[in-house]
Parts: C-alpha cells; structure tokens; sequence
C-alpha cells in the first residue's frame, strides 16, 4: 500500500547559480509554467483462499468492493498475480554480453510478484527456543524447490543480513551453515557467548529464577525485577522498530509484495501504537512513547507493501505452573487465569500485527517448517488493486480498509487499514541545498541515504542502472583524491568508471539551456568476513550545456573514481544516488573478476 499526500502544485523555472560551470555556451529557453499534479493511491494486496485454504484465481475487478471508514472507494488499478510458471517451463532470459572487467546491475530476470523474507529473531527469543527456530529454518531449506525467491535475515541486538533473494536452495542452506552431520559454530544461528548474554540480558522474563514471595525484602526485589524488565522490553521494542525500518528500506527498492516471515517467540509492539501499559510506577499512565516510531515503522511496512506473517516459535505450550520448575504458592486457579490472560494477549497482538499488515499469524503450531512452507507457496498468488481516497487529509488518524468479494464464500487476507501520514526514506527527508550552499560543496545530508542498500551480499538496487568498468592503474604515492589511505602496506589502485544512465537521474534544466544534477557514489571494499576495508564518498554537480547533454543521452552519464584496496580478497560495492529524485543504483563485484594489471595491458 503506497501513500502520500495529494498535491497540487504551480512549479516556475527558477534560475539556479552552478556550482561548477562546464560550458560557457548555452541556449536561452523560454520560461514557463508547469503544472504537477501528484494524485497519490492507496495500494492493496489481497489473498483469496478458499474453505481448504487453496488459492483462489480468476476473480475480476467487478467482484470486489473497497471501502474505506466505511465509505465506497473507486477501484483505479486492479491486477491478478498468478505467481511464476514452473521452472521447467521458464524461458531462461539471456544476459547482455559485458565487455571484460565490466559490470552492470541489470538483471533481465523478471521479477516475481512476490519474494519472501525470512527474519529469525534471537533478539525476543529465548536461547532454547532460538535452536527450535534454527532447526526449523534449516528443515524448510533442505526441501526448499529451486526457484523459490528467499532472502534470510537475523535479529540480535541489530539487524544482520544472511543471504539474498538466491533461488539455490543450497545456496540458502549454506548461508545457514548447514552441512551434513554437522553444526558450525560460526552459523547465524549459533549465538556467539556475547549475543547470549544479550540476549538474557534482553529476555523479558526473569533471569533469577523462582522466589518465594514469603523471603525477607523479596517485595523491594520484585520491584526492582519489574523496573528492570520494564526497561528490557522497551529497549528491544526500539531495537525491534529499527529493524523493521530497516528492513521497510531495503525492500522499498523492490517492486511487488514482500512476505516477511517472523520467527519470534515474542512481538514486543502494538499495532494501534500504544503500550497499553502501566508507565512510571502509575496505575492510570498509559505509556505512549512508542506511540509515534510504531505509527512511523507500519506507514514504512505499508509503502514498502511488506506484509508481516508472526510465527511464534514456543510452538505448543504446557502451563508453566505444572511445570518441575514452578514452586509459586498461588492458587491454581489464579495462576492458570493468569496465564491463560498473558498468552491471549501475546495471540491477540500477533494477530493484529498480521491483520494490519496483510498478513496472517501462526501459533500453537511445533512444525514450523511446514508454517514457512505455507506462506511461501501460498503467497504468488493474490490480486492487486489501488484507489485514491476520497478523504486526502494526512492527519495521522487509522483509516480502516474493507474489501468484500461477492459471489462466494472467501478468505482474505489484506491490509485492514492504515495511518494517514507520509512515509518517506530517511533520505528523503533531508532539506536539499540553498542557493548559498550551492556555492561551494553540497550540504551534507542529515542521514546516509545508502544505508542499508551498501550492506555486502545484499540484493542489488536497480532505480539507477549503470555499468562500471573496474580496471588496476598503476599506483601513485599518495591515495586517490580526497580519499584516504586503505591500509599500510601494499595496495592496488583501482579506476572506477561509471556510465550511468541518464533517464534515471533527474536534472533540472534553467533559462540558459544547462541542465543541473547533484550525484553522491559510494565505493566500499568488504573483506571476506564482511568488514569494511575502506570507504569512499563524494558528491558529483553537473551543470550541463546542451551538447554534452546529448552525449549524456547516447552513451550515459560518465563518472570516473579510484580507490586503494589491500592485497588479498576483497569485494568492491558502488552506489549511485540522484540527490533530485532520491532513487538509488548498487553493484556489486568480487575484485578476484577483475583482470591483473599485466594482463589488462595486454
């Protein structure tokens, strides 16, 4: 579901002071005016299942009915997504043929209407039950079909990024470390003796065991127990948030739906964005602290069109209170209603978080592996449809969303609703340049727009398409301009030549005929271990006369930049951002590709 402001704008050429001027010559244009409508919609994915939860195809637009506070909406867009034919079938599209030590992130591959997400949470899980979630994942894996688009992500204390969206299922279970009769200790999923102890440190419940309520100064332990629990899960809700920004970023740059399959053994956040709970030691306070991030972390969810599918990881549950380890003193009935009302809550909230996002939860369920199974094959087939709100008022208020199918009997799963605000990438929301500032060097932006697009090994961004010619030029003594020095030692300069192409970029051209762009590349060389070993930025201004504007039409933009890297073996990451249009081009290529010196001079 994509959302944003509905606008209208009057837009007036404006003459812009250059920053660097490339060409004297230039053609005066005739000023004019513009008018720029944004009419922005809302999106919707809907799941149709039937009663044996098969999915339901060949539904037309005519059978469906959208309402939003309960008002009819007018279906714009509508699209039925069958998902991808077999891969027996499939045309195996050919790649472009590259030069050599050049590279591009085109991909002629299609890309299908849905890709999956696997996040495993070690961050709101328990560390026996993390070993059940590992299990599970690698069980899926060994029996995953060739084809099937998966990407696999970890939670501890941060977000950290396993595998893209491979097709290889052996690839995918190698990212998971696993091996025959075997269980590396350097797995995703094998907690070093640091994430354990954040993670208990993290873990909302006790890390003290029983106590009997009778003990002399339990009561001021208990408090200090609940103050210092209080404090754990609001620090893993922020983590949890965060993640989930992030993850909203990166699959931003993606087009179609995304299934973000969340093993977790708990959901620390309420969809409405409120606590709903006691705050600073008050009986009437309600905590609404988080109220804002969560709000902010869905509108994400909801422009990326992720739909979040919790599957609670503690599988079947016992009543602790029979368990060996409970010695509490309370009435048993007491303490099953006790229970029983903080598992509904844990149900409820993962349902809400699954309804809210188009998803559905799972619970009570040990075999994992089929619950990933299911969502995976299930979710390639749904419909899309878009509308724009007769309501354009981005007041921050939840706007409830029905869709109703006549003619039968259905299932669906779909986004119930949204916050009326904007949602926008961190980049976007810096202030761009004043015409003083453009005087000397760009403004620095408040945030890193590359983040988390320049993480190695993740899935290549193609809002930008470029090519780079990557070649070793004989070093000199100093480090590339404006660049510092990789390491000490012995390094291999590398010359990084970009053509990027032009109608991915978005320049603005004055009176004078001179078109204006603001570029920011970004090379970063990881090591083998995924550490970064050095790291260039730089902003590039074009100011543009009308005939190497042309030329930029032909044979793309061209950027030259050089960086040092070590001996050894390394991978060499770009990134292009248009300052303009905020869109955002990665690559990524293992420097071992790259011809030597020698050989490139031949």
């Amino acid at each position: 579901m994509k959302l944003s402001v509905l606008t209208l704008l009057l837009v007036h050429s404006l003459t812009v002071v250059p920053l660097i001027a490339q060409s004297n010559q230039s053609q005066p244009v005739a000023s004019q005016t513009t008018l720029r409508i944004n009419s922005q919609a809302v999106l919707v994915d809907v799941l149709v299942t039937d009663h044996k939860g098969a999915p339901v195809t060949g539904l037309k637009q005519d059978a469906f009915t959208v309402t939003e506070q309960g008002k009819p909406q007018t279906i714009s867009f509508f699209e039925e997504h069958t998902g991808a034919p077999p891969l027996d079938q499939a045309k195996t599209p050919e790649f472009p043929a590259l030069p050599p030590d050049v590279f591009s992130n085109f991909s002629p591959i299609a890309t299908p209407p849905a890709v999956n997400v696997l996040l495993l949470d070690a961050l709101n899980t328990p560390l026996a039950d993390q070993m059940v979630v590992r299990k599970a994942a690698i069980r899926y894996l060994k029996n995953l079909k060739p084809g099937s688009r998966l990407a696999i992500f970890t939670l501890s204390t941060r977000l950290r990024f396993v595998q893209g969206f491979a097709d290889d299922p052996a690839v995918l279970a190698a990212a998971m470390g696993y091996r025959k009769n075997a269980m590396p200790v350097n797995s995703p999923l094998t907690p070093s003796s640091q994430e354990i102890t954040e993670s208990s440190a993290l873990d909302g419940r006790s890390q003290f065991g029983p106590m009997n309520s009778a003990s002399p100064g339990v009561a001021a332990l208990q408090d200090f127990m609940s103050e210092t629990n209080a404090w754990q899960l609001d620090d893993r809700e922020f983590r949890t948030l965060q993640a989930l920004q992030d993850l909203a970023t990166l699959l931003g740059g993606f087009p179609g739906r995304k299934d973000l399959i969340w093993l977790s053994s708990s959901f620390p956040l309420n969809p409405y964005g409120i606590a709903g709970m006691p705050f600073g030691r008050s009986d009437t306070a309600v905590d609404t602290r988080f109220e804002g991030p969560i709000r902010d972390t869905f509108a994400q969810l909801a422009t990326a069109r992720v739909s979040v599918y919790p599957v609670d990881a503690r599988g079947v549950m016992a009543f602790e209170y029979f368990t060996a380890e409970n010695n509490s003193r309370r009435p048993v009935g007491t303490a099953l209603l006790n229970e029983s009302m903080a598992r509904n809550i844990d149900y409820a909230t993962e349902d809400l978080l699954a309804e809210k996002t188009g998803g559905t939860a799972f619970y009570s369920k040990n075999d994992l592996w089929n619950v990933i199974d299911s969502v995976v094959s299930h979710s390639s087939n749904f419909y899309t449809f878009s509308y724009t709100p007769t309501n354009t008022k981005m007041d921050g208020s939840f706007r409830d969303v029905g869709v109703q199918i006549a003619g039968g009997q259905y299932k669906l799963s779909y986004r119930r609703g949204y916050f009326a605000r904007i949602a926008e990438p961190a980049a976007a929301k810096a202030k761009p340049p004043t015409s003083a500032q453009q005087q000397g060097p760009p403004a620095p932006l408040a945030t890193d727009p590359f983040k988390p697009y320049m993480m190695l090994g993740t899935p290549l961004t193609q809002q930008i398409v470029y090519k780079a010619l990557v070649q070793p030029v004989p070093a000199a003594q100093d480090a590339p301009d404006g660049a510092k020095p990789a390491a000490k030692g012995p390094v291999t300069r590398y010359a990084i030549d970009f053509s990027i192409d032009l109608k991915d970029l978005d320049f603005t051209l004055d009176e004078d005929g001179i078109h204006h762009g603001l570029v920011n590349l970004c090379l970063i060389v990881y090591d083998r271990y995924g550490q970064v070993v050095s790291r260039d930025d730089r902003w590039v201004t074009f100011d543009t006369a009308p005939e190497e504007y042309a030329d930029f039409q032909d044979s793309g933009v061209k950027i030259h930049q050089e960086i040092d890297v070590p001996k050894g073996q390394y991978w060499l990451r770009t990134g292009v951002y248009d300052r303009a249009s905020h869109n955002i081009g990665t690559l990524e290529a293992p420097l071992s590709m790259v011809r030597p010196l020698d050989v490139a001079q031949q």
